[in-house]
């Protein structure tokens, strides 16, 4: 369903950042989609890799939005 939430709003111009903890598979996933894609690793119990994401996304982007 994830990967259907990506596919879907990359489709609609959104730079989306794509988060897993099998980052090999997301990596696979998203290499043949054409779109504005950051695929990053992410074990939510980390706040270490929350604050990596954070920044990469805000480094990749510019910013974070969340349009819900």
């Amino acid at each position: 369903m994830g990967l259907a939430v990506v596919k879907l709003s990359a489709k609609e111009g959104a730079k989306v950042v794509a988060t897993d903890i099998a980052i090999k598979q997301l990596e696979e996933a998203v290499s043949n989609l054409e779109r504005d894609i950051l695929a990053l690793e992410l074990d939510v119990s980390s706040e270490e890799q929350w604050k990596n994401v954070s920044e990469r996304t805000v480094e990749a982007f510019g910013k974070i939005d969340n349009p819900y």
